[in-house]
């Protein structure tokens, strides 16, 4: 297993999806699905990524950030990423996951005065 195959098995399990209805919303065969998490692709096209961030529930960008292809611009620490991560993983897009990280660092600031 490769850090993408971990990444998809884990972007995957994020979701609430099992293997066969990723491929199904991705528009990808099960076998490919299988392949992909097991390690035998060492590397995706523009298409079939296209084709999973869409089964994700993500947009392109967001998928190649988190698969580690593009950086975001911003940096952030693991702790950040994991809570990041979490909020995604419970429905929250992008945006408000920003958001609710910047408050969390307001309210941080807050209590340290």
């Amino acid at each position: 297993m490769n850090k993408l195959s971990k990444k998809i098995k884990e972007l995957r399990e994020q979701a609430g999806l099992n293997s066969r209805e990723l491929a199904l919303k991705s528009k990808l065969s099960p076998a490919y699905i299988s392949k992909l998490e097991s390690g035998e692709y060492k590397t995706l096209t523009l298409k079939t990524s296209k084709q999973l961030s869409e089964g994700l529930g993500l947009t392109l960008k967001l998928l190649l950030e988190r698969l580690g292809f593009i950086n975001n611009g911003e940096k952030q620490g693991a702790g950040e990423k994991m809570v990041a991560n979490a909020l995604r993983g419970h429905g929250f897009n992008n945006e408000q996951t920003k958001q609710i990280i910047q408050y969390a660092e307001f309210i941080k600031k807050t209590i340290q005065k």
